[in-house]
């Protein structure tokens, strides 16, 4: 579901606070008689049949955004009295089109044309009728009347994008000098000059062109929008400039969340208060309109809007949602002359009349403790950033604060650590990353340019290290003995029985492991001793043989163990049975121990279990260690691996309860993003590997070291060893998704950038897998060979 809002919008002090680190907002083009407007380059849209009207024009850079004050100040000139020949005219044949939006008025809404007195501003004549032609709100209407003005009115039903659903009939209207017009858009700001255009032509004797010109200023200043030379009923929703923003602002607030009658009170309001002098002076529907403009999602608006029009672009308006309840606040205008100035919300009327806002970047943003400790800090300690990141600093009175990620913060009990760590044991910085330092009675580990806490004692990981260093490169030889077959074939329970030639082939591609998943329990007794198949037991031992004859180091796990799994995951309900699989998961593992037990401590490694989902930490917890200490009995040299919940995802890492035994190895799986990599399997087909699944890889596998690093440190430096056990992505081999699924090139280009993060930080890896169903298979059994896009990607690393 899409959010409508994005909240009050604390958001805008913490969008303040990003944007410290880039100066301006993304879009930002430039800026403005000394204030830093933001202005988007237009870029071209799609057309569409259904909306006539567009434009490729661009942001008029060069205009400005006046107060109120400024505009109400301007006098009536001689030029403004001057006939413009309106009034002359008797007779016009009008053929006019445009769009109906206040939102997007629907198929059938009324569209009523009458000609209007240019000196009394009366309506003229017999209206010309016509009806909206489409869901864009399109119309024509053709005709005579008897003036050069003319009044345009619209009603029917509307699309309020901001709801994502019909409104009540409503109706909104515009006047327009049609002399040589032959379009002529009926919108927001139409309606809210309506009234002040009147006005001044029957009360304060303005010509009609003068006073358009008049009125579009006041009503732009009144609502703190950009000047803008384009006539209202030129603009369109849909057109890629800064009258559309303008237009876009104003409809979004006067919209947002409200029925339709409130909509029509509100532009009534408006317009009227403007109309005698043209200023608003409402306090109290400033502050009502202003709260809404306040809390508005934009983005929800604009996916809306977009999808009704062919997915045409939107003109970016941020900014001008901003400006309008900055406006609305008396906070005035933002820019480069009064960065860091503080004001009050001047509005009494406002939800948000207690709170102060600074001006920071162009923009107005709640003035928290924290932005007030950033702009603090920065007078008196400079900018923060890359080069001072975690650097402490204090002032004057004793206040400490610290630079994190472009950012001053008022000083943490952690900050203070680091700083007497640092004067104790040197400064944590990028050449000491990962280091462990002893201080006083804790330890602490140098991360991100701070020395932290240490979440559990150090181990002296080196026994499992070694051993994962010697697993290095793998693959799994999946898809094979964790099939639904039985005893001593239920390698081929799903047509894939691992050849004896298989460890050959991967011996000479390069590969230095392999892992096997066995689903032990199939065909174990139910009963205890829960006893073991024996055909199934020696199946898996004469692979286990054939691997360690090629040089192959081999993971042997308890894989697909649904049973055990779906008992834990329902242990609340039901802990009797939990506790009796569990019995059975024990007394399986003390055979396959024993058994396993008889191989080269250096060349076997026990993973406890595949894959835990569905449980609470607890019961993952209880899973992995009390198999650990029946492992570790029955296989005291042996190399024992870990896995997290979520299906073995890395960042529940941290959530592990670890023995502080230093032969063992944590074990994650990655496949992010499963839309890219499981496509066939539950996710669409076609999903192209885009940029941004790919610039996450490296970030992702980092935040997972870190975090392993501060929860299970290595005594000699670093951390417990980790395993990517398991990556890859579902092809078009065998995918459900057939010739649409993922290409080999792509499958290995994610695969290349998954393996290099995993390379960076010395994880040992194994890729899934070797032959089997679903798309993954890095061999091709039928042809007898490697994929060659991903050959070439392992070799890469094999060969190192």
């Amino acid at each position: 579901m899409k959010k409508k809002y994005l909240g009050a919008r604390l958001l805008a002090s913490a969008a303040a606070l990003i944007m410290l680190a880039s100066c301006s907002d993304d879009n930002s083009s430039g800026s403005n008689n000394g204030d830093d407007v933001l202005s988007v380059p237009s870029t071209e849209i799609p057309t569409n049949p259904e909306n006539p009207v567009g434009s490729d024009s661009t942001v008029d850079s060069g205009s400005e955004v006046l107060t109120p004050e400024d505009v109400a100040n301007e006098p009536i000139t001689e030029e403004d009295l001057k006939d413009d020949g309106t009034a002359s005219v008797t007779t016009l044949t009008v053929d006019v089109s445009g769009v109906a939006e206040l939102g997007l008025f629907a198929e059938g809404a009324t569209v009523s044309l009458n000609g209007v007195d240019a000196k009394t501003m009366a309506l003229s004549g017999a209206p010309l009728s016509a009806t909206v032609s489409s869901n864009l709100g399109a119309y024509k209407v053709s005709g005579d009347i008897g003036t050069a003005v003319a009044s345009v009115e619209v009603k029917g039903k509307y699309l309020n994008y901001t709801l994502d659903e019909p409104a009540a009939t409503s109706g909104i209207k515009a006047l327009s000098d049609l002399r040589e017009r032959t379009k002529l858009n009926v919108n927001v700001l139409t309606r809210l000059e309506y009234d002040r255009v009147q006005y001044l032509v029957s009360e304060m004797g303005l010509s009609f062109t003068a006073a358009k010109t008049r009125a579009e200023k006041e009503v732009l200043a009144a609502l703190g929008l950009k000047q803008d030379s384009t006539l209202f009923e030129d603009i369109s929703l849909y057109d890629r400039n800064q009258a559309a923003a303008n237009l876009l602002a104003a409809t979004t607030i006067f919209l947002s969340d409200r029925t339709a009658e409130e909509i029509d009170a509100s532009l009534a309001a408006v317009a009227a208060d403007i109309a005698s002098d043209g200023t608003w002076d409402d306090l109290t529907m400033k502050a009502t309109l202003g709260d809404i403009a306040y809390s508005i999602n934009v983005a929800y608006a604009n996916s809306i809007l977009s999808e009704k029009n062919g997915n045409a672009d939107i003109e970016y308006y941020s900014v001008w949602v901003d400006r309008f309840w900055a406006t609305q606040y008396g906070l005035g205008n933002c820019g480069k002359s009064n960065q860091n100035e503080i004001k009050a919300n001047a509005n009494p009327s406002s939800d948000k009349a207690a709170s102060k806002f600074v001006c920071q970047d162009s923009m107005w943003a709640v003035a928290t403790d924290i932005l007030l400790a950033h702009i603090a800090a920065t007078a008196l300690f400079g900018e923060c950033n890359s080069a001072n990141e975690g650097a402490v600093k204090a002032n004057a009175e004793g206040q400490y604060f610290t630079c994190r990620r472009s950012v001053w913060k008022s000083s943490t009990e952690a900050d203070l650590l680091n700083l007497k760590v640092s004067e104790a044991k040197g400064a944590c910085t990028s050449s000491n990353q990962g280091s462990i330092e002893q201080f006083e009675s804790n330890y602490y580990i140098c991360m991100s340019n701070s020395w932290q806490k240490t979440k559990n004692v150090p181990v002296d990981y080196s026994k499992g290290r070694a051993m994962n260093k010697r697993l290095g490169r793998g693959i799994n030889m999946g898809n094979a003995w964790e099939s639904t077959g039985n005893g001593a074939t239920a390698d081929c329970g799903w047509n894939n029985c691992i050849q004896d030639n298989y460890f050959k082939v991967v011996r000479e591609a390069g590969f230095n492991s392999v892992r096997i998943p066995v689903r032990w329990n199939q065909d174990a007794s139910n009963s205890s001793p829960y006893t073991l198949n024996s055909g199934r037991l020696s199946g898996v031992k004469a692979d286990i043989d054939l691997a360690l004859a090629q040089g192959l180091a081999v993971i042997v796990n308890f894989h697909h163990y649904t049973t055990l799994n779906d008992a834990a995951a329902k242990y609340a309900s039901n802990k009797g049975a939990y506790e009796e699989e569990k019995k059975r998961f024990l007394g399986m593992w003390e055979q396959v121990a024993k058994e396993m037990n008889a191989y080269p401590d250096s060349l076997l490694v026990l993973e406890i279990f595949n894959e835990p989902h569905d449980m609470k930490q607890d019961q993952v917890n209880d899973i992995m260690m009390s198999a650990y200490e029946v492992i570790r009995k029955n296989a005291p040299g042996k190399t024992i691996m870990f896995e997290s919940a979520g299906y073995s995802k890395f960042a529940q890492i941290k959530n592990l309860e670890l023995p502080a035994d230093g032969n063992i190895i944590v074990s994650g799986h990655y496949y992010e993003s499963y839309a890219f990599t499981h496509q066939g399997h539950g996710y669409d087909c076609n999903n192209n590997l885009s940029q941004n699944v790919l610039n996450a890889i490296p970030n992702d596998f980092k935040s997972y070291v870190d975090s392993t690093s501060a929860y299970f440190p290595d005594i000699n430096n670093g951390h417990v060893p980790m395993n990517m056990g398991e990556f890859g992505v579902s092809g078009q081999h065998g995918s459900s998704c057939g010739g649409s699924g993922v290409s080999d090139e792509l499958r290995a280009k994610w695969t290349d950038a998954a393996i290099a993060a995993a390379e960076k930080y010395d994880m040992s890896w194994h890729y899934w897998g070797f032959v089997g169903v679903g798309g993954f298979e890095a061999y091709d059994k039928g042809a007898g060979q490697w994929y060659p896009e991903l050959l070439q990607v392992f070799s890469k690393y094999i060969s190192k």
